[in-house]
């Protein structure tokens, strides 16, 4: 018999689908749920600033009001932003990361925890914009650029040469960081997520929910991309979207169908929750 207490869910993919919802019967399906007591968690890679308006779309901020941002690289609640459990990188490798992808002339994106709205970037990434987010340019003189990095983050079309540097940076770095692909809603692009060892989806919701007083098998988690796979793979009761890849849902116990097709909420409900 399960005893589900608390539902997480990733955002893009998952609840949103090129930045829309999946749809609002899912949405107040999701509120009802947190008046009846199972509560809600969002575990996502947007910043705190970029999510809240969703959490408090959902009334997240009305109950646990907690929601893990970037990655896992920190969490704060709804109505504050007050970083808490933070993971960042250690700057002399985020640099080597920089110097490297710079060199083979790809887009470098650095993200700081504590500023919502920007990317520092190179040359070569400049132009692309990503949600709301304002580029700045690095300043490879200026240690201070390479500071309270929550992630790295660079994007390619699929099947890109680029595989290949970061399966070095893996090797290279294995004991210090987690490195993780992931897509856009479309699977059209992959881009590579590069964080501290601690600083991924389910170690991070994980620590989460024991400050909480909530355990693993109290709890559902949904997701559909490559930065989902940590906790897919962490949770026991672990669910992959119908728009995810085939290696995403190689990771999750269960499978449900689209986002678009309001795959939380129908899982849910197969399971009287």
């Amino acid at each position: 018999m399960k005893n589900i207490k608390v539902v997480v869910s990733d955002l893009d993919g998952t609840l949103l689908f090129n930045g829309e919802y999946s749809s609002e019967k899912q949405n107040q399906y999701l509120r009802n749920l947190q008046k009846n007591g199972i509560m809600l968690i969002i575990s996502t890679g947007r910043s705190w600033k970029e999510a809240i308006k969703i959490a408090k779309d959902l009334e997240i901020d009305k109950y646990l009001n907690y929601i893990v941002c970037e990655n896992g690289s920190y969490v704060s609640k709804v109505t504050e932003f007050k970083p808490e459990m933070v993971e960042v990188m250690n700057p002399e490798v985020v640099k080597d990361v920089y110097l490297t992808l710079t060199d083979h002339k790809f887009s470098i994106y650095l993200k700081k925890y504590t500023e919502q709205y920007v990317y520092y970037t190179n040359e070569f990434g400049m132009e692309r914009k990503f949600y709301k987010r304002t580029n700045k340019l690095i300043d490879i003189n200026k240690h201070k650029d390479f500071e309270n990095i929550s992630y790295v983050f660079s994007q390619f079309p699929f099947e890109n040469e680029a595989n290949s540097i970061f399966k070095k940076f893996d090797n290279k770095y294995k004991d210090d960081l987690t490195l993780i692909w992931d897509a856009n809603d479309n699977k059209t692009r992959m881009h590579y997520l590069i964080s501290s060892k601690n600083s991924n989806k389910g170690s991070k919701t994980l620590e989460l929910l024991d400050k909480l007083g909530y355990k693993n098998e109290e709890t559902i988690f949904f997701g559909d991309s490559g930065n989902d796979i940590p906790a897919l793979e962490k949770f026991k009761f672990s669910v992959v979207m119908g728009n995810a890849t085939e290696q995403v849902k190689k990771a999750a116990k269960y499978k449900t169908n689209h986002c678009l097709e309001d795959g939380v909420m129908n899982f849910l409900k197969s399971w009287n929750i």
